[in-house]
Order: C-alpha cells, then structure tokens, then sequence
C-alpha cells in the first residue's frame, strides 16, 4: 500500500487522511490515477498508457514544466518510469512534478 501523502509533501512521513486539507492551487493538473491507487503495475499500464494519450494529443501541455501530473504513485518507482516516458520530474521537494493527494 502506497503512503498518503499530506500538505508537507514528504513521502517518507506519510500523515493520516481525515487530517489531510487540499493542496494548491495550481494552474494545470492532468489526472492520471488509476482506479487501484497505489497498485504498481495499474500504475505501469493504466496511467503510463493515459501519459502517452496526453502526450500525443496535448503535447504542449505534456512539456510545459509547470503542468503536474496526478499519479498515484510519486515514490522512485513512479519518477523513474514517469522520466522514461518524458515527463522531466524527480523525486524531492520542489523538485517532482508527480502528485498524490488531494488537489485543487
């Protein structure tokens, strides 16, 4: 099971979900969690196959640095096939473009 991830960010102090608020806002978020949040490879072939989609019909959205994309999965497994299909993200503060959580 994939840790719930709070207001802080950090990964590796997951917080519990009814104390969780909604982060944001941001200006453009594409929504690519699958309906078994968390589960490794519904990540590899339900979100990566939907990055490819966006890819190819929005591709300016796909490269703007300031779009994120709502995973599911934001640990070094996520980053490292997010980066393998394009999307320039990695993994830490400020520095990943990989969501989880509740946004706005």
């Amino acid at each position: 099971n994939a840790p719930f991830v709070c207001e802080d960010g950090d990964i590796e102090k997951p917080c519990d979900p009814a104390e969780h608020k909604p982060r944001g806002p941001l200006d453009v978020v594409v929504v690519l969690t699958q309906p078994q949040w968390g589960a490794y490879y519904h990540f590899v072939i339900d979100s990566l196959s939907r990055v490819m989609w966006v890819k190819a019909q929005h591709p300016k959205v796909f490269e703007d640095p300031s779009t994120f994309f709502h995973t599911g999965m934001i640990e070094e497994a996520g980053q490292t096939w997010a980066r393998l299909v394009g999307i320039q993200t990695s993994r830490g503060k400020g520095n990943g473009r990989l969501l989880d959580g509740w946004w706005k």
